[in-house]
């Protein structure tokens, strides 16, 4: 974790080659990943409801959706607006504007996210559901990253 430049990661990873084989356990490579610091997390979830079909989810990460149970819902295709409103729609929401000396985050990058996931449970009807938990939003302009996703067929 935290490796600053491919040297580290070759390193690292000639490193856990070694410990694979000394343990003689099999390996197919290494999938590597920016490091992500700061940022809010959220949550990003779909699940296939027979009747009405993909039904969206977003919620802010961590205890807010765990404990508040702070999540809002959309039925997919989603528009922009429609996206907004989701995101707006949790008690949670101003933390995502800025408070207290924080910088705002990129809602418009969350909108952004929830747009492409609708566009990807509209097109493939073989997903039944999708958790990107958490996701971080990072401050406005800067994205978000997905850091753990789970997708059941």
């Amino acid at each position: 974790m935290d490796l600053r430049d491919d040297a580290d990661v070759r390193s690292s990873a000639a490193r856990i080659v070694k410990r694979l084989e000394k343990a003689r356990a099999p390996s197919e490579g290494f999938v590597v990943q920016e490091f992500v610091k700061g940022g809010k997390e959220t949550i990003l979830g779909m699940t296939r409801d027979k009747v009405f079909g993909p039904l969206l989810a977003f919620g802010l990460g961590g205890i807010y959706v765990e404990v508040l149970k702070d999540v809002s819902f959309g039925l997919a295709p989603i528009t922009d607006a429609d996206a907004l409103r989701m995101i707006q729609a949790t008690r949670t929401y101003p933390l995502l504007q800025g408070i207290r000396g924080e910088k705002p985050s990129d809602v418009n990058a969350l909108v952004d996210a929830l747009q492409r996931l609708s566009v990807l449970v509209t097109e493939l009807e073989e997903i039944q559901e999708v958790d990107l938990n958490p996701v971080a939003v990072l401050e406005n302009g800067k994205g978000y990253r997905v850091l753990d996703a789970r997708i059941v067929l």
